[in-house]
């Protein structure tokens, strides 16, 4: 029976304030409102063992921008760490004390997740499994960053994922078609890859129109990817811009991760367009609070894979435009949940879309349907359903590596376990 969860995952919000980090600390806190036995093993937090206090002030140097002079004695000593080991000063000490750690706390009782990305979060697991045995499960939210020189090399990253191959009772993605895609490129058994979509926080009150409201707000939060903001995107902006509709929108972007081109292109495709930066999540998650709509972007890239931005703006229940590319994840997710997707490989598509849509918004009519079809989505990705999800394939894990009774066999476990 299982008794405890060990996580590994080197990215945990509010310590690493990346979408990876969020999607890994709302998973968690899911699993600790069900008062589940959890050890972590992560980058940082606020540990009061020794070693991780001083962990977590080398990760602080890592990140310094200003060239202080613990800063310039962090980045000798790491230049000289990468050049013999390949590692960070960092990562190298960070998977040695979390080896010592799983070590320590593996008993026979428990399960063992490993939250990829970073690949790093794999190490101390792959480690510690040459020396005892245990199940572990390998969460994988987003594709592999590769790095082949070769077609006949294999990059860091791919070594320690193949290293699971033959140890892991189960791999876990947000979408079936990252799932297909990881499995065929290093022949995990498919049967095993399951899909647990993103979590979010569940929101006790969800989006309702103020119907006494002319205007209509649209949120975009995250980073500027260059690839996902196309041509095609800025000339449907810019058209929607210049038409009638326009003086009822205000556009406000919220930008994470962007350069002086990222303005650049936003200030020249939306007139009076509001940017803010690198807000804290709780003013961000205040903001979502107080818009009508959520705009969401994908790159071409991108189109086998459940965006985090996007699983946040349903968990409100906000109606969503998407800027996407027909029969991607978010194209499927976004109609299902009620929302509009526009294609930017279709010529147009973006401009007709979004009026489309605006004008849906400032028609009440639009909203009784909406209420109603947003309710299944949200239930896929509620609270409830992911800590389901996350028990079950945890069972399964502990019995097939116990080699006892398994009550779902993983063709059925993987027939339940498939959306998006």
């Amino acid at each position: 029976m299982i008794k405890k969860n060990i996580i590994s995952a080197f990215s945990i919000y509010p310590y690493d304030k990346s979408s990876e980090g969020i999607v890994n600390k709302n998973w968690i806190d899911i699993l600790l409102k069900k008062d589940i036995d959890l050890k972590i093993l992560t980058s940082g937090g606020n540990n009061k063992n020794a070693i991780q206090k001083v962990l977590s002030y080398i990760y602080k140097m890592s990140k310094g921008a200003r060239l202080t002079l613990p800063v310039f004695v962090y980045k000798t000593i790491n230049k000289l760490c990468v050049k013999l080991f390949k590692k960070t000063l960092h990562n190298s000490l960070w998977v040695k004390f979390n080896e010592k750690q799983l070590l320590k706390n593996i008993t026979g009782v428990e399960v063992v997740w490993g939250r990829v990305l970073p690949i790093i979060s794999l190490s101390p697991i792959v480690r510690v499994y040459q020396k005892v045995k245990f199940p572990y499960i390998v969460n994988i939210n987003d594709p592999l960053i590769i790095g082949k020189d070769d077609l006949h090399k294999i990059s860091l990253e791919e070594k320690v994922l193949i290293a699971t191959k033959t140890s892991a009772q189960a791999w876990t993605f947000p979408s079936l078609r990252l799932a297909n895609c990881i499995s065929s490129l290093y022949g995990l058994d498919k049967n095993r890859c399951f899909v647990i979509p993103h979590a979010m926080e569940e929101n006790k009150t969800l989006y309702k129109r103020n119907s006494s409201s002319k205007k209509v707000n649209i949120l975009y939060t995250g980073t500027f990817y260059k690839s996902a903001f196309t041509d095609e995107l800025q000339e449907g902006l810019k058209v929607f811009c210049s038409s009638e509709l326009f003086e009822n929108v205000n556009f406000t972007f919220v930008l994470s991760q962007y350069d002086d081109d990222s303005i650049q292109w936003l200030k020249k495709t939306i007139p009076k367009v509001c940017l803010k930066f690198k807000l804290d999540r709780e003013e961000v998650v205040g903001l979502i609070k107080l818009h009508d709509c959520m705009l969401v972007v994908d790159a071409e890239s991108h189109k086998d894979l459940l965006k985090g931005k996007l699983v946040e703006a349903i968990s409100f229940g906000i109606p969503v435009f998407a800027a996407t590319y027909k029969s991607s994840i978010m194209d499927k997710v976004v109609l299902e949940y009620g929302g509009v997707s526009s294609y930017q490989d279709h010529k147009g598509d973006v401009y007709s879309k979004l009026e489309g849509l605006i004008r849906s918004i400032q028609d009440e009519s639009f909203f009784t349907e909406f209420y109603t079809q947003r309710k299944q989505v949200l239930f896929k990705i509620s609270e409830e359903n992911i800590f389901s999800m996350t028990k079950e394939i945890s069972e399964f894990a502990y019995n097939r590596f116990h080699n006892l009774n398994i009550e779902i066999s993983p063709e059925k476990l993987k027939e339940k376990y498939n959306w998006p």
